[in-house]
């Protein structure tokens, strides 16, 4: 795999229930690789009242959790699934399924 786009996982402080301007923390800065969002695992999220808009692969394990914020080529998204697994080598990487946000979060 080719890990040739850069991506920083985020999160909202505690105290703060809706992210608003300058308050999304950066927690990782990585590269990662942009997968395809096939439409069974498109249409799974839409079943469940989700969208998937894109997905992605991160070399390691990363501590990355649901909920956290992903600012990936100039949009920020919100992190609605991370899974844990090993690549084609037997390399352990994360998968991070990603929700855009409103255009008014582009800019946090």
């Amino acid at each position: 795999m080719i890990y040739d786009t850069a991506i920083q996982i985020l999160y909202l402080p505690r105290e703060l229930s809706v992210p608003g301007p300058g308050t999304l923390v950066r927690k990782i800065s990585a590269m990662c690789a942009r997968k395809t969002v096939y439409a069974r695992r498109y249409w799974d999220a839409v079943a469940n009242d989700r969208r998937i808009d894109e997905f992605v692969e991160l070399p390691m394990l990363r501590n990355v959790t649901g909920g956290e914020y992903a600012r990936l080529l100039g949009h920020t998204y919100r992190v609605e699934q991370a899974q844990f697994g090993q690549d084609e080598d037997g390399l352990p990487v994360t998968w991070l399924s990603l929700m855009r946000m409103e255009d008014r979060y582009d800019t946090f």
